[in-house]
């Protein structure tokens, strides 16, 4: 932060020499102001009380921590305005991640299941190669310049044809658009015959460890097998292929990991990230439960309290700082999504947090049958039976028909925070999000009611806890956006 002197003739007088800022309580003697962009600024509770009882009496070195913020001085309109215009570019885009659910079949038994799985045997409900080249066809209608397909199930290696035929068609109808592709996979169906195709086609793998051997197989249930020895020796294969790759000069991907916060995990957060550690992980995404699917977390066998998920996160992030300290890189990704936003005054783009959400006009997602919906959470409601938030097919409907639609429409005023009661005057506005899904299934209505939000309790609670970290750990949290 520069620091200058600030003359006499440039005092603040009272609150109209300041540009809006939101406030916030973090701790002990310690105010948290944020701006529109996402500056901030840490004021003792004495400072604090003196900017809003009288700031012409502020002391010298406040009013330069304000200039210094961009809250006050000259030229702070302007540069607010070019900041405020680089960190909503994003408006401007399409949608760019395209997310195929290739089948339902699984052979996993998950206790907090989100994705209607169905038995292995039932291959009524793959996708067609018919409709997998359709659904190609609809997603390259997007303007976006860079398309991201991901492949999601049920367990999208029990289709895997059609996974090789949609990289195939995908490659050779993309034109001048960029295709990246991921699968999201439990590993259980891997053989060297499929990691060989993801490789060599520059497929992303991501997986699920929920923690230690105990902990992963009480959740993730794995019929006949072990779920997680089958995950971790498939991840060594991975991490070792892709090490060959990168010493011999050639692209690669990193092999990364979703943690679903169980019950069981929640008073045992060293020995998870141990375990993503030991395994040759860089990050680790811890997740609350989520209230969709069969295995909500409504259900009184998984359910615990959004501060019970907070004492845990808390927990595991001082020892990840405490890992970093040591010598191990190693970064939890909720985190460093905020702060990218708060360090580095980027938008990560991240659909979850930002506003208006990306469902929509961020994302689509396409059932195997060639339905569409905003989010893959409107697929899932629509296993349950809700057809709320399907958009149409992929047979049946042009990209111009589905985002012009009133459904994608009504989930963008739905998630702008600035017209939302409890977030328009946060302090953690800048960098937040809502999910009008999550609201319509937790709450009733695509408009979220703050103080009964759990989902917002649990992110408000990390940004407290990041903030509260970060004047003492900055140089490590910085470290963090630098790593992919």
């Amino acid at each position: 932060m520069t620091s200058h002197r600030i003359s006499s003739s440039k005092r603040i007088r009272d609150f109209h020499d300041l540009l809006p800022f939101r406030f916030r309580e973090i701790g002990p003697d310690t105010y948290l102001l944020t701006d529109l962009v996402g500056r901030h600024l840490f004021l003792s509770e004495a400072e604090f009380t003196t900017l809003r009882d009288c700031p012409a009496k502020l002391q010298d070195d406040t009013v330069e921590k304000l200039a210094g913020a961009g809250l006050f001085g000259e030229n702070s309109e302007e540069s607010l305005v070019s900041a405020y215009r680089s960190r909503s570019s994003f408006l401007g885009s399409a949608a760019r991640l395209h997310i195929v659910v290739l089948t339902l079949r699984c052979d996993h038994v998950c206790s907090y299941c989100q994705a209607s799985r169905r038995p292995t045997t039932d291959r009524s409900c793959d996708m067609s190669l018919t409709t997998a080249e359709r659904t190609v066809d609809f997603i390259l209608q997007s303007p976006s310049s860079s398309i991201c397909i991901e492949f999601q199930g049920g367990e999208p290696l029990a289709n895997f044809g059609a996974l090789q035929h949609i990289v195939a068609y995908a490659k050779e109808r993309k034109r001048d658009k960029q295709v990246e592709f991921t699968v999201v996979t439990n590993l259980s169906m891997m053989d060297e015959k499929k990691l060989a195709f993801l490789l060599e086609n520059d497929v992303m793998i991501c997986t699920s460890l929920d923690g230690p051997e105990e902990i992963h197989n009480r959740s993730r249930v794995l019929i006949d097998s072990n779920s997680y020895q089958n995950v971790v020796e498939w991840a060594q294969v991975i991490h070792d292929r892709n090490e060959s790759r990168e010493r011999a000069g050639r692209r690669f991907s990193r092999l990364n990991a979703l943690m679903t916060v169980t019950k069981t995990a929640l008073n045992q957060p060293k020995r998870v990230v141990d375990t993503y550690v030991a395994n040759r992980f860089h990050s680790i995404f811890l997740r609350p439960l989520s209230p969709f699917g069969y295995g909500t977390s409504a259900s009184p066998a998984n359910a615990y309290s959004a501060e019970e998920f907070l004492d845990f996160y808390r927990r595991a992030l001082d020892y990840i700082i405490e890992l970093n300290r040591r010598g191990t890189l190693f970064f939890e990704r909720t985190a460093r999504v905020f702060l990218a936003k708060i360090i580095d005054r980027l938008e990560p783009n991240f659909f979850d947090l930002r506003s208006p959400c990306g469902a929509g006009i961020g994302q689509l997602a396409y059932n195997y049958d060639g339905c569409i919906f905003p989010c893959d959470e409107g697929r899932m409601l629509s296993a349950s039976g809700d057809d709320t938030f399907l958009l149409g097919t992929v047979l049946e409907h042009t990209y111009s028909d589905i985002v012009k639609s009133n459904t994608i429409r009504q989930l963008c005023v739905a998630s702008c925070l600035e017209g939302l009661a409890g977030c328009h005057d946060c302090a953690y506005h800048p960098y937040c999000g809502v999910c009008p899904l999550y609201n319509y299934v937790s709450q009733g209505s695509i408009f979220g009611q703050t103080p009964t939000n759990e989902r917002c309790e649990i992110y408000r609670g990390i940004q407290d806890a990041v903030f509260l970290r970060l004047r003492e750990n900055r140089d490590v949290f910085s470290s963090w956006i630098k790593l992919s």
